[in-house]
């Protein structure tokens, strides 16, 4: 079997298991999985149904062929059938989806730990683990994909202006005096991995006793948000994960709202968000409320630039901003994984915050040093994750992204053009002018600051790098000229080949993979 670390490749064997005690509708859940995965990508999948009723009931429905197995009801009996059938089938399947939903949960898993220790041929192994305590068994040289299961959603935005900016002040208040001394659980960051995480984690929103309830399964017949959220299933258990890196850069970051809705007008679908200072904030508002939170930050920008004023005596201004306009949402509860990158000071590292609400995730990752206070926990000293990691294209691809778009939002300057002075007093004069010395700072400054967030190319990465501009550094606080800057990113050559490198690219990563003996 492939080893767990490594990307999964076809033809692949997909096993549903469920934490003790779930009591999910697998049976639901694989044929639904099933389709998605056939109506994204046209992908050949096979259901395999451990207990159909023989070969006169194997069909195809909904683009999806199953093949019922009449497997013997004891273990070693079920693992012995499948042994020799999952070959056959997985030559005329990129996918082999085993429906085993009318044995018991803890059947299931032995079965799945059983089938990690037989060859299989070609087929190499992922279990999908339903959980709602986040945690997931390993297989022995099979990958995991955890499956988080989300509680509904409730609107925590009910209130409406002042009394609702007032309540998440004293909320505000109330968590900060309990961070600081301790009554309360801290909001911590976590260390880079090393490597590609394993397993695999993602986070859904199903109502799984409506699920349960379906009939008939189709796809199709699902309202929007739980398509979507099927969507998202799909693209993570066949390793299709779409990341955005984006990069720090004050009000330059309205650039990311550009692309952001860029790629999602044009149905680029987004799974991860790796951000840091300004490119958390705008990421923020597409992560938990999509296309529309892009809408709510433009309009939000007078309000940005008296949150930044405000961060110098305190960065709690910009988490206020954020419990005000999306609520107290927790980073753990978003299915977008989202995270915002913060420099440790204490430990000289960058971190991304993973145990904490949106708001203080954005904080803790935009305390731009100098500028802003930091941002303090009980035992952590957090400033911009600028200082570390400014694009976190790396970081997006050990979480799990096939396809990372990292966008560098800071334009570097202008070349500086050189007039030679036509005779020596001038010259003196040019050699001893603090007005140039200024120039040249602010723009070594600004390159370097430019550079900080520069990404290393490779295939399965896509940049978008800025052209120059004059007064870079200038306009970096400009967050009330936020319909300007959008309107100015979207007539950018740069721009708009990244968007449209970008399409490409997900094209090519949702094509069809079809069975080896097709």
């Amino acid at each position: 079997m492939k080893d767990a670390t490594e990307r999964l490749t076809t033809p692949a064997l997909v096993v549903l298991t469920q934490e003790k005690g779930l009591d999910a509708p697998i049976g639901a859940l694989t044929t639904l999985l099933a389709q998605a995965i056939v109506a994204d990508f046209g992908d050949a999948v096979t259901v395999l149904e451990l207990d159909g009723g023989g070969p006169a009931d194997d069909t195809t429905k909904h683009g999806v062929v199953h093949v019922s197995l009449q497997a013997p009801a004891d273990l070693e009996g079920a693992v012995e059938a499948l042994r020799e059938e999952l070959p056959v089938v997985a030559r005329r399947a990129a996918y082999v989806v085993l429906d085993a939903s009318k044995r018991t949960a803890a059947f299931q898993s032995e079965l799945a730990e059983r089938l990690a220790h037989v060859h299989l041929g070609e087929l190499v192994g992922r279990v999908v683990h339903l959980t709602q305590s986040r945690t997931a068994p390993s297989f022995d040289g099979w990958s995991v994909l955890r499956t988080d299961l989300l509680a509904p959603r409730l609107d925590d935005r009910a209130a409406e202006g002042l009394r609702r900016a007032a309540s998440a002040m004293r909320n505000l208040l109330i968590k900060e005096m309990a961070r600081l001394t301790g009554a309360a659980p801290e909001p911590r960051g976590e260390s880079y991995p090393d490597a590609r995480i394993t397993p695999d984690f993602c986070r859904l929103r199903l109502d799984l006793a409506t699920l349960g309830k379906l009939d008939p399964l189709v796809l199709t017949g699902l309202a929007s948000p739980l398509r979507a959220t099927f969507s998202r299933w799909a693209r993570a258990v066949t390793d299709r994960r779409i990341g955005v890196a984006l990069g720090g850069s004050g009000s330059w970051g309205y650039a990311h709202v550009a692309l952001l809705d860029a790629l999602d007008r044009a149905s680029v679908p987004i799974d991860l968000i790796g951000s840091a200072s300004s490119g958390s904030l705008m990421g923020a508002y597409y992560a938990v409320l999509g296309r529309p939170g892009l809408e709510l930050a433009v309009r939000r920008g007078r309000e940005f630039q008296r949150m930044a004023m405000a961060s110098m005596l305190s960065s709690a201004a910009i988490e206020h901003r954020l419990d005000v306009d999306l609520g107290p949402v927790a980073i753990e509860d978003l299915e977008i994984l989202f995270f915002p990158v913060a420099t440790n000071l204490t430990n000289a590292s960058p971190e991304f915050v993973t145990r904490s609400t949106v708001g203080f995730g954005v904080r803790a990752s935009g305390t731009a040093p100098g500028f802003f206070a930091a941002t303090m926990a009980k035992d952590a000293l957090y400033v911009d994750g600028a200082v570390t990691d400014n694009v976190p294209a790396l970081l997006l691809e050990r979480m799990g992204a096939a396809l990372v778009v990292a966008a560098n939002a800071l334009p570097p300057p202008r070349g500086v053009r050189i007039q030679m002075p036509r005779t020596r007093g001038r010259a003196l004069l040019a050699e001893l002018s603090l007005i140039g010395r200024g120039a040249d700072l602010l723009s070594a400054l600004s390159l370097m600051l430019h550079d900080a967030g520069d990404v290393p190319t490779s295939s399965t990465r896509v940049l978008y790098d800025p052209p120059g501009e004059r007064f870079t550094l200038f306009r970096t606080f400009a967050f009330d000229k936020a319909e300007e800057i959008v309107a100015h990113v979207r007539t950018e050559k740069e721009f708009n080949d990244t968007v449209r490198a970008t399409v490409a690219a997900w094209d090519e990563l949702r094509s069809p993979r079809r069975a080896s003996g097709a």
